[in-house]
C-alpha cells in the first residue's frame, strides 16, 4: 500500500445529508409520537413535544446519527418519567 493511502472509513460520512437524514426525521417523529402516547395524558402534548425536541437538541453536533433516534427515545423518556414523579 501506497504511503498515505486512506483506507478507512470518510471522514464526516457520519452527517449525510437527503435520504438519511429524512430517515432520521422520520423515525425522530416516531419516537415523538410513542412519547406522546405514552406521557401526553399525564403532561400534555405540547409538553412532551417540547421536552422531547429539548432532548434531540442536545445531539445536534453528533458526527454519527444512526443511534440518535435510540438515545433521544432514552434521556427523553427518562427526563419525561422525572417530570411525572414531581409533578
Amino acid at each position: 500500500m501506497a504511503v498515505g493511502t486512506h483506507t478507512g472509513p470518510t471522514p464526516g460520512m457520519g452527517i449525510v445529508p437527503g435520504p438519511h437524514r429524512d430517515d432520521e426525521q422520520r423515525q425522530l417523529a416516531g419516537v415523538c409520537a410513542d412519547l406522546v402516547r405514552e406521557f401526553g395524558e399525564q403532561l400534555g402534548t405540547e409538553q412532551v413535544q417540547q421536552r422531547f425536541a429539548a432532548t434531540v437538541s442536545r445531539f445536534d453536533g453528533a458526527p454519527i446519527r444512526s443511534f440518535v433516534p435510540v438515545l433521544a427515545r432514552r434521556c427523553a423518556r427518562q427526563e419525561l418519567r422525572r417530570a411525572l414523579e414531581s409533578a
